[in-house]
């Protein structure tokens, strides 16, 4: 079976990160639940997806009581992660009630978050590990190796990642982590790139148990400066069209009419930034993909310190001969230097 595990509708509760996208309110996503479903099934052929808006699972819900075989109710929950930090987990296979106590329990800390979605025996992995939801925050190693602890399953092929994916790959394969894929879609055309295989489930009841017995892989491909582009100009192209719907609707005087001051202003503000939809999204799909190179890069290589002095201070204190842990040290070193190869430059790869 292939799934595409990360997928977001209009519903999502998060806005674009982007500062003019926050100053207008400019939506994490403008796909219908409906289209979202059509892409998944007729165009990309997928065996099922899940809906994972952030914090919110109503869209999903409704879709999966239509279509209980091919849609997963999920939810990419925003955890507070210690020291300032906030970590993206999604979970699936989810109803009302796990998700009220989720929505609270993702305040109070990602090892109380994780913990009951172990002891509800919730499939959960962690979602694009190479950045923090605080983007002015800097990732360190140790931190890394603290919050991977309590995961089974990680992202690795994100439709909107390139170098991180890579990078997932590794942390996937040093600490035996299953790996997941999904598209990360937040506009329909993007569903389906990215998925998660089961070999063996025949259904999604059987899928699910697989992730959690770790009997799953990641499927499609990352993003590309081309598809970041094509992303963000969707985002702006459908935004504006929600913005002025009600203008073409009502018509230009009724609207008029209608519409109080604050409301005439950000219409016209609107308009002025119209000119974003040209230049925006090829230089912010530029900078985005070569700042996540740069940033990657530098993170590996200070996870590769860390983890040899981490290791070696666990050595020290093993109670045994000195050719035993010598033996252990080389082993654990090539272990390191064997996963932890040269980041491949990525950047411009279509």
């Amino acid at each position: 079976m292939k799934v595409d595990l990360h997928t977001h509708t209009f519903e999502s509760e998060e806005v674009h990160n982007h500062f003019l996208g926050k100053l207008f309110g400019v939506r994490d996503s403008y796909t219908k639940p409906k289209d979202a479903y059509y892409q998944a099934m007729y165009v990309k052929g997928l065996d099922g997806f899940a809906i994972t808006n952030h914090n919110v699972i109503g869209h999903a819900l409704k879709l999966s009581k239509k279509y209980p075989e091919q849609v997963i109710v999920g939810c990419e929950y925003t955890v507070e992660a210690g020291y300032g930090y906030k970590l993206h987990v999604i979970a699936l296979d989810l109803n009302e009630s796990l998700h009220k106590e989720l929505n609270q329990l993702r305040y109070k800390g990602l090892k109380t978050f994780t913990h009951f979605l172990k002891k509800e025996d919730i499939p959960y992995f962690l979602a694009h590990i190479g950045v923090s939801v605080v983007p002015k925050l800097k990732l360190k190693p140790e931190l890394i190796d603290e919050w991977v602890s309590h995961f089974y399953a990680i992202e690795t092929i994100n439709g909107l990642r390139t170098v991180e994916n890579e990078f997932a790959k590794k942390i996937a394969k040093y600490y035996g982590l299953a790996e997941t894929g999904g598209s990360d879609a937040h506009e329909v055309s993007s569903i389906g790139h990215a998925y998660t295989v089961s070999d063996k489930a025949k259904n999604l009841k059987e899928f699910l148990e697989d992730i959690k017995k770790k009997q799953i892989y990641a499927g499609g491909d990352g993003a590309n400066p081309e598809r970041f582009e094509k992303e963000i100009k969707s985002i702006i192209r459908d935004f504006y069209y929600f913005e002025f719907k009600p203008i073409f609707e009502k018509g230009l005087q009724t609207y008029m009419e209608q519409v109080d001051i604050k409301g005439l202003f950000k219409r016209f503000g609107e308009l002025f930034l119209l000119l974003s939809y040209i230049w925006l999204p090829k230089i912010k799909g530029q900078e985005y993909i070569k700042g996540q190179y740069e940033n990657i890069s530098l993170l590996e290589e200070e996870l590769i310190s860390y983890l040899k002095e981490r290791r070696l201070e666990d050595l020290l204190q093993l109670s045994a001969k000195k050719e035993k842990k010598i033996a252990l040290w080389r082993e654990e070193t090539g272990k390191i230097y064997h996963t932890f190869d040269k980041l491949q430059d990525t950047r411009y790869k279509t």
